[in-house]
């Protein structure tokens, strides 16, 4: 149950309309037609324990939404120039599937089909060994990125055996090139690394010159020394019914949801609103 509205979009119903809103906790609100792509913005409002308010930019029309809302289907009435309706909503984006990075806390949290993970380096949170950064075409979840504050965004993977994999796939496309030159492209000097320090620790590892060929060398061998270069350390591992989990976490964990919440994991959550 919301309490508030965090990021979300609603398929919304009323009469024979279907449109799309998109909410944004900053209390903004837009919509758009599917079909006959007219749109429109306003403002959201939650003006007490039980209700809702939508106002609409240039329009007469507003909502009304019951509160506290349900992912799965909340209610309220909508009304337009044409009369009264009542109103049916559903969340698209409120349960998360595996690769997805929620937020709480100011804390980041990368949801994994076995477990949930935060902290650490971007090699184990995103189960990335070779920190990655475009790993679609090499096995990570599609679309699925983790965004860090210096070094930007990774590629989360499902799992660390398939990470691993996916540095052998960016070796081999590499082709031709020497150690030397497959670590500027690996670990440029534009991302704050130092490709020629990398490549004379890879080549001691293999006991070859850094200016071996790829393609002379064991890439299964050379994909284990670049993971033990990238700096592993572990954060924190928590199940989907481990109660240290935000519960703005936890609850959008997986249709419909773990369990409900506590009163009082209600009142200490940011999901509670308190300045109705």
């Amino acid at each position: 149950m919301l309490y508030t509205m965090p990021n979300l979009t609603w398929k919304v119903y009323v009469h024979k309309w279907v449109w799309i809103y998109s909410f944004r906790q900053s209390g903004t609100v837009s919509w758009i037609d599917p079909i006959s792509k007219a749109s429109g913005s306003g403002t959201w409002k939650i003006v007490s324990p039980g209700k809702m308010i939508i106002h609409w930019i240039n329009s007469k029309s507003r909502d009304e939404w019951n509160v506290p809302m349900s992912p799965g289907g909340t209610g309220g009435f909508c009304y337009l120039e044409e009369g009264t309706y009542d109103l049916r909503a559903e969340a698209q984006d409120y349960y998360v599937g595996p690769g997805t990075v929620l937020v709480a806390g100011g804390k980041k949290y990368v949801v994994y089909p076995d477990e949930v993970r935060s902290g650490g380096t971007v090699a184990w949170v995103c189960r990335n060994p070779g920190a990655i950064r475009d790993g679609d075409k090499y096995g990570a979840y599609p679309g699925k990125k983790y965004q860090t504050q210096q070094a930007g965004e990774f590629a989360i993977f499902p799992t660390e055996a398939i990470g691993l994999s996916a540095v052998v796939s960016v070796l081999t496309a590499y082709g031709n090139v020497t150690l030397n030159q497959a670590m500027h492209k690996y670990a440029p000097i534009k991302d704050g690394n130092n490709p020629d320090k990398y490549a004379k620790i890879l080549a001691g590892g293999l006991g070859v010159a850094d200016t071996a060929y790829l393609k002379t060398l064991d890439l299964n061998r050379l994909a284990e020394l670049i993971t033990g270069v990238e700096t592993t350390t572990r954060g924190e591992v928590y199940s989907y019914y481990d109660d240290r989990l935000p519960i703005e976490v936890r609850l959008r964990l997986s249709k419909p949801g773990p369990y409900p919440p506590t009163e009082e994991e209600l009142r200490n959550s940011s999901l509670l609103k308190s300045d109705w």
